[in-house]
């Protein structure tokens, strides 16, 4: 099931015929690796020199690490990585929008040290307290609005928004799980980054014509989360080198 973890001298199989063909691609390697599902040293050369590209450590062996699979992915763009049918299920979920750690929909979010989050409480269903009161879509009682999705959307009330904006109706307030959906995901970061409905930063503010500040564009999602702004301006850095190539070619 995760024979794609840590594939290193010696492994063989489908995937690394996949990956050979991906470092073919993204390396545009000449000659290019031949697709032989072997992880030979030619292979682990070619890793080494994806992962240099990438500030990805490496060690005295070459080794596929999950954050290599990462920036692979990011790379080829997750629409390819979903519609591989021999790509594998279990390395697809990397990928994938997902709820946050330790929520559920009975309980709501075990509290962290610094952290409360009571924005994942169980809600009574908005439609058990209208006059007269009427069924829940989803034959609930109550939802949790914890954070889901490629932005993490928390609080009932960014739900009950972004559900209007986007024209789903009520959906996400009724099921709110949809937000994990990679498309209604995307669409969700989308709109709100560029007007502002997270935290009242907006994309504008920071990249436009005159100004282009990565870090600083984290502000648009979570202003708290001060570790990843480097993490976030490394990746928007590498996006940009990808479109500008594309451009070029």
């Amino acid at each position: 099931m995760f024979d794609f973890l840590n594939l290193t001298t010696g492994s063989s199989g489908k995937i690394v015929a996949k990956l050979q063909g991906w470092l073919n691609e993204l390396l545009k390697l000449k000659p290019p690796l031949e697709l032989t599902g072997f992880f030979d040293p030619k292979t682990g050369a070619a890793v080494r020199k994806f992962q240099q590209q990438n500030n990805i450590p490496i060690g005295r062996q070459p080794v596929v690490t999950i954050k290599t699979w990462k920036l692979i992915g990011r790379k080829l763009g997750e629409r390819r990585i979903f519609d591989d049918p021999d790509f594998p299920p279990a390395l697809k979920k990397i990928f994938q929008p997902r709820s946050e750690n330790g929520c559920n929909d009975t309980t709501g979010c075990i509290p962290l040290k610094n952290n409360p989050r009571n924005y994942g409480k169980p809600r009574v269903c908005p439609n058990s307290v209208k006059k007269p009161a009427q069924l829940c879509p989803a034959g609930k009682k109550t939802h949790a609005y914890f954070g889901r999705g490629y932005a993490q959307l928390t609080h009932f009330g960014n739900y009950q928004t972004l559900s209007d904006r986007l024209g789903l109706g009520d959906q996400l307030v009724h099921f709110p799980e949809r937000a994990n959906e990679p498309d209604i995901s995307y669409k969700i970061m989308s709109l709100g980054m560029r007007e502002g409905l997270f935290t009242r930063h907006k994309l504008s503010d920071y990249i436009s014509e005159a100004r282009c500040d990565y870090r600083s564009a984290r502000d648009i999602i979570n202003p708290g989360d001060q570790v990843t702004y480097v993490l976030g301006e490394e990746l928007a850095t590498i996006f940009e080198d990808l479109f500008e190539a594309s451009a070029i070619n």
